[in-house]
């Protein structure tokens, strides 16, 4: 989604939307940040809940906080080497996160 909303809005500037295309850019910047903050929350909550376990409360904040930043260096930066460097991995431990989530909501089944 965030791809498709900065493509867009590379798509209105060439064209001459200049101001059409801040703001697509920025609902991009924003959703990214919303994604990351919520994957933060989720780990705090988890961390709380006693049916998981604490490492994995804690994989999920480790996951949404870099997230979170990759959203601001992209912000700044477009889809640079810095902002793909931060973005990737997190993406990587947020999909372990919710593959291990998958697992033990399967389990408890």
């Amino acid at each position: 989604m965030v791809v498709a909303l900065l493509l867009f809005a590379d798509n209105l500037k060439s064209s001459g939307g200049t101001k059409f295309a801040k703001i697509a850019a920025a609902g991009a910047i924003t959703s990214l940040a919303l994604a990351a903050a919520l994957q933060a929350v989720d780990g705090i909550a988890l961390l709380a809940e006693r049916a998981y376990p604490k490492w994995f409360g804690w994989l999920a904040i480790i996951g949404g906080l870099p997230t979170g930043g990759a959203g601001v260096a992209i912000a700044y930066t477009g889809f640079s080497g810095l902002s793909m460097a931060i973005n990737m991995p997190a993406n990587i431990l947020l999909l372990i996160w919710m593959l291990v989530l998958g697992v033990f909501m399967w389990r408890q089944r």
